[in-house]
């Protein structure tokens, strides 16, 4: 028990340091350390008095979940500000890492008994439990801590879902938990459990990383604004041009009288006033399509004014099998990050490639070509490493998304200190967009083909069983006049409690009796009393089940009710109802009910003997008698004088109800529970009383 309460004391400290460690900080640092002492004096002060109560150390860690847990549980639910996602999420990584050492414990528990000595056997499980302990808490700090609070201190809206396989695996863990025999089911408890452990610490990193992109794209939804109103600029200033070329004619005109009044110098200042306006509106062409043209004019215009010498080779339609948006997208962050880069360069250097390629087959192509003064990290996909600043790296995402969308790819490749971006997206009727489609939809079906097998063995595996269930629910029983046998299961891992039991159909019981027609409600009457005993003696039985389970710690409770027919016939069915209950030791304990078809009674012990007879008395030396003379020939060990047994331990006299049945030679026989007058070694004694008796 000292090393149970040792390595419960381990995996307490476990949980309180994890939930520590992650809690937010949504206070100062020296209130956070002042309601954590709180909390964990309390909890000390919380044990101590139970133990001082007189309590026994078995029920004191039973309460730990109550004692202990709980009020941690509380504890971090208000350090985190009410915040539920974070707060379910510590109780995770607290819990997972509390059923890892439990389940490991019971690992341990099990394999002692080499020849090991018992001392060197609790170091080693000691020095293993603490082991564990340490490297559980290491993976939360070094991998989770610094972007645990990152993530969770906002609010996500899918954290419920996520719950549900976390609250799955949480009772799967405890059902495992509770199992204490089966060494292999406890090891695939431990694996499962920290592979849950390490799963959600995986998926809340990620999580995080999904926060963070989610943040970049909305920094570039901003930045798509600002280049949507700078392409309604470029529109305005394109319709302004239209309208200036319009009106040249008359601009023509007034150069004209101009000129034939050799008016030199007003001719002249007419003509730059011209020449400004028009390089204001002027737009170089590069493409057909008004859109992309107008987008990617302004961001040469900009390049060509940074210095770069930029040749432009674009052909493009002027309708296009995409969203002219997404294209702009694409040649807008590519042209700009070339001429950032450019930047970097000596101005003599600076030369921008760029090559837009619409091909028959409805794919397009995108080039661009410039200097790069420093290598570049690429990844296994062809796309730029970048590190520092949450701002870089967010145009490249968006258009790696973009060209995704259209089933296409985008590589970067950094030679001889030039950089290259290429990008490949298919039209909606290309033949590798419907070809990448296919293989998208196969996958889909492949998947569902996957699960829908998983649930189809899952469903035949757990059909034999349930087969079994309906039968034993629904089954004709033994004898003619049984309705049915009820038998069900309830548990959680090795605890349980088994029940099978008989209902008498009355019907079939006066169909089969001999009585007469006058006496036929009687018996219907008797039928029910038996049912009603018999249910009772379960409720009974069940009472006492929950008594001990409410008491146990890391052990299990088993509880099973079974029956067996001791007499049918003509005059008497007798059913015996035999229960045994297992805490670390079994004891069994039966109640045998009689029932006179003649007249309907459950028969009690004392209705067999007149009311001046001491039946009682009379019973228990005749069961002295055969117990003496049992032990004489070495026949068997009971509870009497003279056989080492004190004077209270000893067989005094029956119970006035004591349990008894009426043989096939209408005998009278006394039945005793396990250990009742006996060591258990002799079951549930039996004694043949050979006296007369009568009814009353």
């Amino acid at each position: 028990m000292r090393l149970l309460s040792f390595t419960e004391g381990i995996i307490f400290m476990t949980y309180f340091i994890i939930s520590g460690g992650l809690t937010g900080k949504c206070l100062s640092r020296k209130t956070s350390l002042w309601i954590w002492g709180v909390i964990l004096g309390s909890v000390v002060m919380i044990q101590t008095a139970l133990l001082l109560s007189g309590q026994d150390s078995t029920l004191v860690i039973t309460l730990l979940p109550v004692t202990a847990y709980l009020p941690l549980a509380l504890g971090v639910l208000f350090l985190t500000g009410l915040n539920y996602f974070q707060t379910a999420a510590i109780w995770t990584m607290g819990f997972m890492a509390s059923y890892i050492l439990k389940i490991l414990r019971k690992i341990l528990f099990l394999e002692q008994g080499s020849p090991v000595s018992a001392i060197k056997s609790d170091i080693l499980v000691i020095a293993v439990m603490l082991l564990t302990a340490c490297i559980l808490i290491l993976l939360v700090f070094c991998l989770l801590r610094k972007t645990f609070d990152k993530y969770t201190k906002g609010r996500q809206p899918g954290w419920v879902l996520l719950c549900f396989p976390i609250l799955l695996s949480y009772l799967l863990l405890s059902y495992i938990s509770d199992s204490t025999t089966n060494v292999t089911l406890l090891v695939l408890g431990l694996l499962i459990a920290f592979s849950v452990f390490v799963m959600v610490i995986r998926i809340l990193i990620s999580q995080a990383s999904l926060t963070e992109m989610e943040e970049s794209e909305r920094k570039m939804e901003l930045r798509m604004q600002a280049q949507r109103q700078e392409y309604e600029d470029i529109r305005k200033k394109m319709e302004a041009g239209r309208i200036y070329r319009h009106d040249m004619r008359h601009h023509i005109l007034v150069l004209k009288e101009l000129a034939l009044g050799s008016e030199t110098a007003d001719l002249l200042h007419y003509l730059e006033n011209m020449s400004g306006k028009l390089s204001e509106v002027e737009r170089e062409v590069y493409c057909a399509n008004p859109t992309v043209n107008a987008v990617i004019s302004s961001y040469i215009a900009q390049a060509k004014k940074a210095g770069c010498a930029v040749t432009a080779k674009i052909f493009l339609p002027e309708q296009i099998p995409f969203d002219e948006m997404d294209i702009c997208m694409v040649l807008a962050n590519a042209i700009e990050n070339a001429k950032n880069a450019c930047d970097l360069v000596e101005e003599e250097k600076r030369y921008l490639h760029i090559k837009v390629e619409f091909l028959e087959d409805k794919k397009l192509f995108v080039s661009i070509k410039n200097p790069c003064s420093q290598p570049v990290n690429l990844d296994d996909n062809g796309v730029p490493i970048y590190l520092g600043s949450d701002e870089h790296g967010v145009g490249m995402k968006s258009m790696n998304e973009i060209t995704e969308k259209y089933h296409g790819f985008l590589r970067c490749k950094c030679e001889e200190e030039e950089f290259t971006f290429q990008a490949v997206m298919f039209g909606s009727k290309s033949k590798e967009s419907i070809i990448l489609r296919h293989k998208i939809k196969f996958k889909k079906v492949a998947s569902a083909m996957f699960f829908c097998g998983f649930a189809v063995l899952l469903c035949l595996g757990g059909v034999p069983m349930a087969v079994q269930a309906l039968s034993d629910l629904t089954g004709e029983g033994v004898l003619s006049h049984l309705k049915k046998v009820v038998t069900w299961k309830a548990g959680w891992g090795d605890t349980y409690i088994q029940v099978e039991y008989p209902i008498l159909d009355e019907v079939k019981m006066i169909m089969d009796s001999t009585v007469p027609a006058e006496e036929l409600l009687v018996l219907m009457k008797g039928a029910e009393n038996m049912n009603l005993q018999i249910e009772a003696y379960v409720e009974e039985a069940k009472t006492q089940f929950r008594k001990y389970l409410f008491r146990k710690c890391e052990g299990y409770v088993g509880c099973n009710i079974t029956w067996q027919i001791l007499r049918d016939d003509e005059k008497y069915l007798s059913i015996n109802m035999i229960g045994t209950v297992n805490v670390g030791g079994s004891g069994e304990f039966s109640h045998c009910y009689t029932l006179d078809k003649s007249s309907g009674n459950i028969l009690k012990l004392k209705e067999l003997f007149p009311e001046d007879i001491d039946y009682v008395s009379i019973i228990s030396e005749e069961i002295l008698r055969q117990m003496t003379e049992q032990a004489e020939k070495g026949e068997a060990r009971y509870f009497i004088p003279g056989y080492g047994w004190s004077e209270n331990e000893c067989f005094q006299k029956i119970d006035g109800d004591q349990n008894f049945y009426i043989n096939d030679q209408d005998q009278l026989v006394i039945v005793f529970d396990e250990y009742e007058v006996a060591p258990g070694s002799m079951g549930m004694p039996e004694f043949v009383i050979d006296i007369e008796y009568e009814m009353n």
